[in-house]
């Protein structure tokens, strides 16, 4: 359970960074 979490937050984090990557003038909450 704790496993599934942390794996969605960990993706989370990685398709914000990315956004941010690729689009540093858009920001999503």
């Amino acid at each position: 359970m704790a496993a599934s979490i942390a794996m969605l937050l960990i993706s989370l984090a990685r398709l914000a960074l990315a956004s941010q990557a690729f689009t540093p003038t858009q920001r999503t909450a």
